[in-house]
């Protein structure tokens, strides 16, 4: 932005000097009055600047969608995540602990492989590292496409859990959730803003700030300068603001989501742990580990204290109960009588 900042500021100065000068007498009377000339093109400007302003409202909302649409898209990733695993963890049998671990282990890999997907340059195998065992790291690397591995995976995972057929369901609907921003990410990815399109909008943009000082000189004099130099750096930030966000993987927070993902996944395998006393190893927000009472410890709980109430309700409503409390109620009254 700076070399075309400096350009419009170069022209807005060269056209003050040359109306400074001709008002002056130092200029030959038969070169143009830009004084003259500007109200013509003032009514040039008031025709041009509507279309400009079209074009930047249109390439500005296109690069929104772009941005929106794929931080939507990551969000998505992040909660059909911990809903997958939370109900594997919640339906798979406890003596089938390998395939749980192996569920909260393929899951957090699949967002780490959609963020290496759609960057250049990342490290997949340093992003699985401690996520994935070496072996499942090299048959991930071996694939052509990563993450649609580790979907075939995840399914592979739900179909060997034999699970009932209405959890099955759910649980790949998730991994269809999962297939549907991947391709979502991948339509952003791979269909650009028409070049076109963006380069006619520079190429508008360009002439209409280098006519900017024809209009503005015969008013503000040499304060054109300072005034074509704000206007044109507002209008070039809006114009690198929609290249930064028309390309989002760039500039999202991607390792923050996936790293979240990891974080809740592990979260969630150790509240459902069956630990000794119900008790789970969970990683706390200060960077220390703290013994919390599992899910299946609470629910436990919670059933015992409705069978005590239940009992109690039970010895409350036995007529046999009522009776002898009625008796010993009434030998006190003989007594007196």
């Amino acid at each position: 932005m700076a070399p075309v900042l400096l350009y419009v500021v170069g022209v807005a100065t060269a056209v003050c000097a040359y109306q400074s000068a001709f008002q002056a007498g130092l200029l030959h009377a038969l070169l143009p009055d830009l004084h003259i000339t500007s109200k013509e093109l003032g009514q040039l400007f008031g025709l041009t600047s509507f279309a400009l302003s079209l074009l930047l409202v249109f390439r500005t909302n296109a690069s929104y969608e772009r941005w929106d649409g794929a931080r939507k898209m990551w969000g998505l990733v992040l909660n059909r995540s911990r809903d997958v695993v939370r109900q594997g963890l919640a339906w798979i049998p406890a003596e089938r602990a390998g395939l749980r671990d192996m569920l909260c282990r393929w899951v957090p890999a699949f967002s780490k492989a959609l963020m290496c997907h759609l960057r250049k340059g990342e490290d997949l195998s340093k992003e699985l590292e401690g996520i994935l065992l070496p072996h499942e790291v090299k048959a991930v690397l071996q694939a052509s496409h990563r993450p649609n591995y580790i979907l075939q995976v995840l399914a592979q995972i739900v179909r060997a859990a034999c699970l009932p057929t209405a959890i099955t369901m759910a649980m790949e609907q998730n991994l269809t959730n999962f297939e549907d921003c991947l391709g979502g990410c991948e339509r952003i990815l791979r269909t650009p803003v028409p070049v076109a399109y963006a380069r006619h909008t520079s190429r508008f943009m360009m002439m209409w700030l280098t006519a900017l000082p024809f209009t503005l000189v015969a008013s503000l004099g040499w304060g054109a300068v300072p005034a074509c130099g704000v206007i044109a750096y507002l209008l070039l930030g809006i114009k690198e603001i929609t290249v930064s966000i028309e390309e989002p993987f760039s500039i999202l927070p991607l390792e923050t989501i996936s790293g979240t993902v990891v974080t809740n996944v592990r979260e969630l395998q150790a509240m459902h742990s069956t630990a000794q006393h119900g008790m789970a190893q969970h990683s706390a927000a200060s960077g220390g580990t703290r013994e919390v009472l599992s899910a299946a410890a609470l629910v436990a709980l919670a059933e015992r204290e409705e069978a005590k109430q239940g009992s109690r309700r039970l010895k409350k409503d036995d007529p046999s109960h009522r009776g002898v409390g009625e008796e010993r109620t009434a030998l006190p009254a003989l007594v007196a009588a």
